[in-house]
């Protein structure tokens, strides 16, 4: 079983596009399946399908996209605010 899992990229890597390549090795592991900017945050962050394996809290993938490779680590889904803060603004 495959899970979702977010991204989230230091500030000036650029963005993957999606569809980019999740890699574990050399070998394909999964898909971007959305990646965009935030200009909130100041860095990208995107939806991945990758194995259960890349998948716990904390891990490091790699992400391939057009000649060009990405570093990224699976946190948090609530990552952004986590205690509800902004929610009850």
């Amino acid at each position: 079983m495959h899970r979702a899992a977010r991204r989230r990229r230091d500030p000036g890597e650029g963005v993957p596009g999606d569809g980019a390549v999740v890699v574990a090795g050399d070998a394909p592991a999964g898909r971007i399946t959305s990646a965009r900017r935030s200009a909130r945050l100041g860095c990208g962050i995107g939806l991945a399908w990758v194995p259960n394996g890349l998948s716990e809290l904390g891990s490091k993938i790699e992400i391939r996209d057009g000649g060009r490779t990405f570093a990224a680590k699976v946190v948090d889904p609530a990552f952004y605010d986590p205690e509800g803060q902004r929610l009850g603004a």
